[in-house]
């Protein structure tokens, strides 16, 4: 693509903003509790939402004949460039304002705040989401985003995970967990199964923030970046971890088989 085509596509996505809305419904959240293992009462209206658990809601509901070849309908697509279809998410930043519970009604406003080409092809984009409620703004994310050509497939170099850990979890994440977490997202993207199945960014992260639930059940989140560094296997072993950094400041982490860092978030809570 020439560089007066890739400008011109940055300078259209630029400013996009789309809207959504949805209500905080009970089935999705206790489907959610179920998949990650925990035998739990179905959540009542008026119980918080847990966090990350915002991402099984504004489903893109595409028709079947309408999503891409590789089965991806992804829920931003609108403000996406389609020149580069293939796409990595590469950081995930949220602060949370207050909760969102069951039976609100939300309200989603999306849209590109960043678009910058890369010098090796393709762009980079950050998208950034608000969530709101009758109280006002409830969460804000901002996503950072990679998009290429279809079939780039750029290797990530190997980072070592921290040697200290206050908590750990092992876990071998396999098909029924795979299948289970893309049904609840209405996602039919990638393969769930057999040797090129790959964990979704959002299960690793959702993984990550359920040892923190399990280890600090009181913790109440004000903010959590992460960093997602490599693709993760479906069907191999994962360890995940977490270490008290600082009053109200914890770090938490995944590393695959080989002992190589494939997420790490940082996150504060209220005192």
């Amino acid at each position: 693509m020439r560089d007066d085509d890739v400008q011109a596509t940055l300078r259209r996505l630029r400013g996009r903003w789309t809207q959504r809305v949805d209500e905080v419904t009970s089935a999705p959240l206790a489907a959610l509790a179920a998949t990650l293992d925990h035998a739990e009462q179905p959540p009542l209206p008026g119980d918080a939402l847990p966090p990350l658990a915002h991402w099984l809601f504004f489903w893109p509901l595409r028709t079947t004949s309408g999503v891409e070849r590789d089965g991806e309908a992804c829920p931003d697509a609108e403000l996406l460039p389609p020149e580069w279809p293939q796409r990595q998410c590469t950081g995930v930043r949220l602060r949370f304002h207050h909760a969102l519970r069951v039976g609100d009604e939300m309200l989603r406003r999306s849209g590109v705040q960043q678009a910058q080409a890369l010098p090796e092809g393709g762009v980079r984009l950050t998208l950034r989401h608000e969530i709101t409620n009758a109280q006002g703004l409830a969460l804000e994310e901002e996503q950072d985003l990679v998009c290429r050509a279809a079939g780039a497939r750029p290797g990530a170099l190997p980072q070592p995970a921290p040697a200290e850990a206050h908590f750990t979890r092992l876990l071998t994440p396999g098909a029924v967990l795979l299948f289970r977490y893309a049904a609840l997202r209405f996602d039919s993207h990638a393969a769930l199964d057999g040797p090129a199945a790959l964990l979704p960014p959002a299960l690793l992260a959702t993984l990550a923030v359920d040892l923190l639930r399990r280890e600090r059940p009181a913790v109440a989140l004000r903010a959590l970046d992460f960093s997602l560094l490599r693709p993760v296997p479906a069907g191999q072993p994962l360890r995940l971890a977490g270490r008290d950094d600082s009053p109200r400041h914890l770090t938490l982490w995944a590393q695959d088989a080989a002992g190589q860092l494939a997420l790490q978030a940082h996150a504060e809570y209220a005192g």
